[in-house]
């Protein structure tokens, strides 16, 4: 059996559409996703075996907190998208300003945040941006 393919999504990267392709062509049983919190704690639980029986695993993840996985005995191919770092940004900034259910959205915009504010700011809400997940405003 081939070792699980692991998709890296980095924001305002394509993910979302490489994501649609993905659906279309891997049984959702087969697919390990890493995107919520809940599925960030089901993970921990799993074993190396079951980790074995996935075609595929992907999310926003940061590799250090899953070190046990990914230094573990089942090798994962990894692949990512990259983006120009700058207009990644500034597309990150205006996506997180519109979108509601974003964990910066109400801090941005109550703070009147601009763009250089977002890219400069020592505030740790912000110096975490990327980050998702339940610890990203602290």
């Amino acid at each position: 059996m081939a070792s699980p393919l692991f998709f890296l999504h980095i924001p305002k990267t394509a993910g979302t559409t490489l994501n649609a392709v993905l659906d279309a062509n891997f049984a959702l049983d087969a697919v390990l996703d890493l995107y919520t919190e809940e599925q960030y704690r089901a993970v921990r639980d799993l074993t190396y075996d079951r980790l074995r029986e996935y075609v595929l695993v992907r999310g926003h993840i940061f590799v250090r907190d899953f070190g046990e996985i990914f230094d573990g005995p089942v090798p994962l191919r990894a692949f990512t998208f990259l983006r120009d770092p700058v207009l990644r940004v500034i597309s990150e900034y205006f996506y997180l300003k519109r979108w509601l259910k974003s964990h910066l959205h109400k801090y941005l915009n109550e703070n009147k945040v601009t763009l250089t504010d977002y890219v400069t700011s020592d505030v740790g809400v912000l110096r975490r941006r990327g980050c998702g997940g339940a610890d990203a405003t602290a």
